[in-house]
């Protein structure tokens, strides 16, 4: 997400943390562990878990910090192992003993789960009230009605899509893996107990059956639908299932002995390995698949080995400092990313080492809800009906007010009066303009223009291309013509090439949608093609890949860059040969104008103009990107385009590349923001209705007017 290497932290910052967590709090939790802990107070506690706790809450936080911790997410593959070993060692007890019952586990659970996780979700919705936006407001009271359902990775799987907004910025979105959780202490305990039942030696059988299907399908469907197996449960449950086979293997003996040095030396394989892959493991379109097996298998050695075997591991980990942060591990978590995802969503340009202050609070806030909320609550004599009346009347007020804001439609009152008007959220602007499917028939295609008039022009690009097309469709209207538009958020509209930051599918879809619409430009009679597209962020955020071997990382100065970077150089040559790729398929004249993008600002302006419209104590937006800078990021761009119109004697069609910042900057060279009162930007780098008007109006009506005077209808070539 953000890269800040640990090591930028200075010294303060790091007494502060451990100043967060003082020797008294450590104490008060130690003295609670064993009443408290999930063994519920039996000698068998073990230490070493909650240890291994503190190791993946640490990683988790670290991460979502942007602290210098690229694999501090597979903390929550570490919890889920856990929890399937742990809750499936209190319902084997309870089996064994004759004492299970299914209403006493899900008493336990809500005992565990409800008090702090609906504390949190009633303080962000409040705390919503003030901060966000009336759009955001009502995404927050959805995710928050489908997390009270146990739903939450579900509302997150179908809500991912290209404009669903950055995921940062999302209070609630760590609760996902809560909900699978949930789901599986939904499921397991019912087939544990019936299969215990009936035939309880082929338990084992059972739950590995599981195991392995889920784990198959989980990497069978990765590169597929990487979505579908990062949230949902039948891609996860074997993770939880590797801590189940743990539990059922425990023969009841948890005491630690000497270790062997065999033992010795795999338990540290396992901590180091576990801790090298927070350290190097890269987050992406291939995880989880067969890679979430790395920290689930380093968890189950830990688990195994300490059950009887005092490692120097099982020491460290029982150490009490991380003892006393596995304590807190469920409100830490809990806490640290709504405060983060505030934090970025109020101030757009704070500086990344700056988000120690959330990461730092975190602490405090986890310990207080530990001690008064989950303590008290979990150890309340709460049983039956009446705990789960209290707890059906608890969900009650935060439905009741997200229910309240979904109805009300984000509450848009509490916007104010301002000078600059804040522009929509680009979601609102495409629900005219439906992004086109791969396949796609061409007459089913929306039309931008006079819908009377036969198309004489298409329109084709990336998100780009949505944000521009109410005003080609005005400009097209006004001059009685019309145009097909055939657009895909996040597609470079170029033939053989593909964002290596995606899904192998998304990349074949890429492909195979790009070469659908040149066998539309060639199958048809166009008087002109407009393409529209982001194409410095393909250089400067995404990258660009072809068939082509990859060159060594490298930016244009020589410099190494960070691995989750693209490679600059190597995008800039595959622009270049890919423009000469499509220009070359496309086979009859034609016209084909290429539009550069608007320059892409240095953080969302657009953000914190919303902010200001809610409140007036926000931040002013910062510095925008100069005209110097604009010119840095196209020069690659223009080279390449510049290459394309000088090969174009050698090409039937006829290529048009304009040099537009002076759209953008006015002759002082200082950058345009806002026309006519309103921002030009949705974002740091789609621009708003405002934005197209004042920067791209007279260019595309220049294009419509030359299209006007000789339009040919759509039609199939003969």
């Amino acid at each position: 997400m953000f890269g800040l290497p640990l090591a930028s932290l200075e010294p303060a910052h790091l007494r502060c943390v451990a100043c967060s967590l003082s020797p008294a709090i450590i104490a008060s939790m130690n003295d609670s562990a064993e009443q408290f802990s999930d063994q519920r107070g039996k000698p068998d506690y073990r230490p070493d878990i909650d240890g291994l706790r503190a190791v993946a809450v640490l990683g988790v936080v670290i991460y979502h910090a942007g602290f210098g911790l690229p694999g501090g997410f597979i903390g929550v593959d570490v919890f889920f192992v856990i929890s399937g070993y742990l809750i499936t060692g209190l319902i084997l007890r309870d089996l064994r003993a004759g004492t299970f019952s299914l209403v006493s586990f899900w008493e336990r659970r809500v005992r565990r789960i409800l008090p702090a996780s609906l504390f949190v979700m009633t303080i962000v919705l409040v705390a919503g009230y003030f901060l966000l936006l009336p759009d955001d407001y009502i995404e927050l009271a959805q995710a928050t009605i489908a997390q009270l359902a146990f739903c939450g990775n579900i509302f997150y799987w179908l809500g991912t899509d290209y404009f669903d907004g950055p995921a940062e910025l999302k209070p609630l979105l760590h609760t996902w893996s809560l909900a699978v959780e949930e789901q599986f202490y939904l499921v397991v305990p019912v087939l544990l107990s019936g299969f215990f039942a009936t035939n309880g030696r082929r338990m084992w059988q059972l739950l590995f059956t599981l195991a392995l299907g889920s784990f198959l399908t989980c990497i069978v469907v990765t590169p597929i639908a990487p979505s579908f197996a990062f949230f949902l449960l039948p891609s996860r449950a074997w993770e939880m299932l590797a801590g189940s086979l743990l539990a059922l293997g425990s023969n009841g003996s948890e005491k630690p002995i000497t270790a062997t040095w065999a033992s010795q030396l795999a338990g540290l394989a396992a901590l180091t390995s576990l801790v090298a892959a927070m350290c190097f493991m890269q987050a992406g379109s291939n995880f989880p698949g067969y890679l979430a097996a790395i920290p689930v298998a380093c968890t189950v050695v830990l688990i195994q080995l300490h059950r009887q075997q005092a490692t120097w591991t099982y020491r460290l980990l029982a150490h009490p400092w991380l003892v006393g942060i596995g304590l807190i591990s469920y409100s830490l978590y809990l806490w640290h990313w709504p405060l983060m995802a505030l934090t970025r969503y109020v101030f757009p340009s704070i500086p990344g080492t700056l988000m120690y202050l959330p990461l730092l609070a975190s602490f405090p806030i986890a310990f207080a809800s530990w001690k008064w909320i989950e303590m008290p609550l979990r150890g309340a004599n709460l049983r039956g009906t009446k705990l789960f009346g209290v707890a059906a009347t608890a969900m009650l007020l935060p439905l009741f007010v997200s229910g309240w804001v979904w109805l009300q439609a984000g509450l848009p009152e509490r916007i104010k009066e301002v000078t600059i008007a804040p522009p929509p959220n680009l979601d609102t602007l495409i629900q005219k303009y439906r992004t086109s499917p791969v396949d796609f028939d061409l007459q089913e295609l929306p039309i931008l223009g006079d819908e009377q008039a036969q198309p004489s022009f298409l329109v084709w690009g990336d998100s780009h291309a949505l944000a521009l097309a109410p005003l080609i469709d005005e400009i097209a209207s006004e001059h009685g013509i019309s145009a097909r538009l055939v657009a895909r958020g996040g597609h470079p509209p170029l033939l053989g090439c593909w964002r290596p930051d995606t899904a192998p599918f998304q990349q074949a879809e890429t492909v195979r949608w790009n070469q659908n619409v040149v066998d539309a430009i060639n199958q048809n009679q166009w008087r002109a093609v407009i393409v529209i597209a982001a194409w410095q962020n393909y250089i400067l955020q995404t990258g660009l890949e072809n068939e082509e071997p990859k060159a060594e990382p490298a930016d244009s100065q020589n410099q190494p860059v960070d691995a989750s970077s693209p490679n600059r150089q190597q995008s800039a040559a595959v622009l270049k040969s890919q423009l000469q790729v499509t220009a070359t398929a496309i086979r009859e004249p034609i016209d084909i104008h290429w539009l550069p993008p608007a320059p892409r600002q240095k953080s969302n302006l657009a953000q914190a103009v919303r902010n200001l419209a809610l409140n007036k104590w926000s931040p002013q937006p910062g510095a925008a990107v100069t005209l110097t800078e604009y010119r840095q990021q196209m020069t690659q761009i223009n080279a390449a385009f510049t290459a394309l119109e000088a090969s174009q004697t050698r090409q039937p069609n006829q290529h048009h590349w304009a040099d537009l910042s002076h759209c953008f900057f006015d002759p002082m060279g200082e950058p345009i923001l806002v026309s006519g009162g309103e921002f030009c930007y949705v974002d740091d780098n789609h621009v708003s209705p405002a934005g197209a008007r004042e920067y791209f109006y007279e260019a595309l009506l220049a294009i419509v007017n030359e299209i006007s005077l000789d339009g040919v209808a759509e039609q199939p070539r003969r």
